[in-house]
């Protein structure tokens, strides 16, 4: 399994559903990582099946916190946050990019 202490420079990007048991815990089913090697520059694409994130009412305020079903934790600055509604389901999603601040 890879080893992520040592990346401090990932872009993550995903979408979340806004329905959830308790209001603020996300499955995750297709998320993706790009991760830069500080040290060799190369960039690789890490893709996680599985992840559940928290964040608070204010969003906007907020490190987002991301847990992996591996054990990988990820906190980080948002960069964008776009939200879309289905009326007819009346659900809402999410759309989110960030840069990892800690991965760890």
């Amino acid at each position: 399994m890879k080893t992520y202490t040592t990346y401090e420079n990932a872009e993550i990007f995903g979408n979340f559903d806004e329905l959830s048991p308790n209001g603020y815990l996300f499955d995750l089913t297709d998320v993706a990582a790009i991760i830069t090697d500080p040290e060799t520059g190369e960039v690789t694409t890490e893709r996680m099946q599985k992840c559940v994130v928290h964040w608070t009412d204010d969003i906007k305020n907020q490190l987002p916190d991301f847990n992996t079903t591996e054990g990988m934790r990820i906190k980080g600055d948002l960069i964008r946050e776009t939200s879309w509604s289905n009326p007819a389901e009346n659900r809402k999603f999410h759309s989110w990019h960030m840069h990892a601040k800690t991965i760890l």
